[in-house]
Parts: C-alpha cells; structure tokens; sequence
C-alpha cells in the first residue's frame, strides 16, 4: 500500500518537474537567441565601421597622394614645394599663357584613381557641371563668312551627333567662335573654371560636408561663405586669394593640409591642361591636340564627348 502511494506521489510531481524544466529551456533557449541577436548586431555595426573606416581611409590616401604630386611638380618647376605663389603669380603676369612641366606618367596613376576608381564625382564635385566633355566647340575657319561656315559638311554631321546625344538625353552646349579667338577661348575656359562641390550627399560623405564646412581657416572659411550665398566662388575672387596671399593662402600652403587640399583640388584643372588631359573625364587629349595642329587649315570642328573623344 505504501508502495502504490510512493508512486502516485511520483506520477504527481513530475509532471510539476517536468514543466519546470520545459521552462528553465525556454528562459535559456530565449537568453540564446537574444546572445546570438546581440553578437550578430555588434557584428553588423563593427562592418559598417570597418567599411566606413575603409572609405575614409581610402579617399584620405588619394588625398595625400594628389597634395604630394602637386608639390613634387612645384619643386620640379620653382625649386620649392611650396612655391604655389610663384605658380600663381607666373599665370597671371602671362595671362595664362604658361607651361609647367608635369609629370604625365603619375598624373595618370593618380587619375585612375580619381576618375575611374569615381570619387571625383562621388566624394569632390555634383555631377559634370561646366565639363569641357559637354561643350562642343565649332572654330570658323579665318578667313570665312558664318554663313558659309553653317553650310559645310563637318558643321552638319556634327550638329546630326548633337543632336542624337541630347535625344540621349546628355547636356551639350555648343560654342560657334571664329578660329582667330580659339587661343582666347579655351584660355579663358580654363582661367574661370570652378569647382561645383557635392554638398548634399545622402550620406553625408563629401569632401564639403566632412572637411571644407568644418575647416577652420580664414582663407577657407571666406571662400565656403561666398559659395554658400552664390553657389560656386567666381574665379575671380580665388585668384585675387593667391595673387595677394589673402588670410595666408599661400604662406599657410606650406603646412596647413586643409589648405593644401584645396588649393591642390582647385588648381588640378590647370595641371590637367598642361598635360592636356580632360579635368572632367581624366582622359589624355594629346592626340587630339596633335591632331587639330594638323588640320589647323582645314575646315574643322572640334569637341569633345561625353568619353574625351574627339569629335570632328
């Protein structure tokens, strides 16, 4: 009798025992699962930092690269690294009539980089605002009417392609000069070119949001005020900057990297032009130039694509 009350006395508890136990699993099975949460969440956020950090660090090395080859080709032309008045000075007492040896060779490493690795346009400028690669520019031969000139072959073929690449969709701007101010033109195009900076990226991963907006100095400050109320800088005001070393520009070139960065990034186009490469699409336009001295008594109309290639 004894017997027989042990075991319903056993029957009795473990069902008590057993749902004890089938709770105890749950708590842990849940405490498990919210480990596992956590670890994969901390996993998450350590390689969005880690990319992030791989970002910085990858656009702050081009960065550095670009500021010692503009140096490295300011010793090469002045004798010092620091010699951008000089360079300044030199351009604008020659009205930009002016030759600087450029090392063509690491100008096109860096430019792999910039174009075609595509922080250009993704981290320093908002689109191709101002790009030569969207202006054609039809030169009238000396000596003949304009009327004439609209009446050629090479005029008709090359409005047809302008006007399929805007059917596209592209932006192209088209220039009619006669070919006595080609010189002055494409002067002038490079003397007065600015920098639309990307201000709004989605992220917040600009070179105007991440460092220009913050920068500190007076030089820099005065420039990002006037681009805020006008939208870009006239070219004007940058070059009366460096001609008169206005809030240090120059003086503080030497050792201020913020700047050294902009001056290297704003006067990158002129680099680009003494190697006669594109500033927008980073393409080396030595041919083409060859090519228009050939035909220079020919009838011809030059521009350029939206790849850098030469449209006659």
């Amino acid at each position: 009798m004894e017997e027989m009350n042990n075991e319903n006395a056993a029957e009795t508890v473990f069902p008590s025992e057993r749902k004890a136990f089938r709770t105890l699993w749950l708590k842990d099975l849940a405490l498990v699962m919210m480990a596992a949460v956590c670890l994969l969440t901390a996993l998450a956020a350590c390689g969005q930092r880690k990319e992030e950090m791989s970002r910085e660090q990858e656009v702050a090395a081009l960065e550095t690269e670009m500021i010692d080859f503009f140096q490295e080709t300011l010793e090469r032309n002045y004798g010092r690294k620091d010699a951008v008045d000089l360079l300044a000075k030199g351009m604008l007492r020659y009205e930009f009539n002016y030759l600087l040896d450029v090392d063509k060779r690491r100008m096109r490493e860096i430019n792999e980089k910039l174009y075609k690795g595509g922080w250009l346009f993704s981290y320093f400028l908002e689109g191709r605002n101002l790009a030569d690669s969207c202006n054609v520019r039809l030169f009238i031969p000396k000596g003949m009417k304009m009327k004439d000139f609209y009446q050629t072959d090479a005029y008709r073929r090359t409005m047809e392609d302008v006007e399929r690449r805007k059917a596209k969709g592209a932006y192209v701007n088209v220039t009619v000069v006669t070919d006595s101010l080609r010189y002055a033109m494409e002067k002038a195009q490079v003397k007065g070119m600015t920098l639309p900076f990307k201000k709004q990226a989605a992220d917040g991963f600009s070179y105007w949001q991440r460092e220009l907006e913050k920068s500190s100095h007076p030089a820099l400050k005065k420039l990002r005020d006037i681009e805020k109320m006008v939208g870009i800088p006239p070219s004007s005001l940058v070059w009366g900057m460096l001609s008169s070393n206005s809030n240090n520009i120059c003086a503080d070139f030497r050792t201020n990297r913020e700047v050294q960065l902009y001056l290297t990034l704003y006067l990158w186009n002129f680099l680009c032009h003494f190697a006669n490469v594109d500033f927008y699409t980073g393409q080396d336009r030595t041919e083409a130039v060859m090519e228009q001295a050939k035909k220079e008594q020919e009838y011809i109309i030059l521009g350029v694509d939206s790849d850098g290639n030469v449209v006659m």
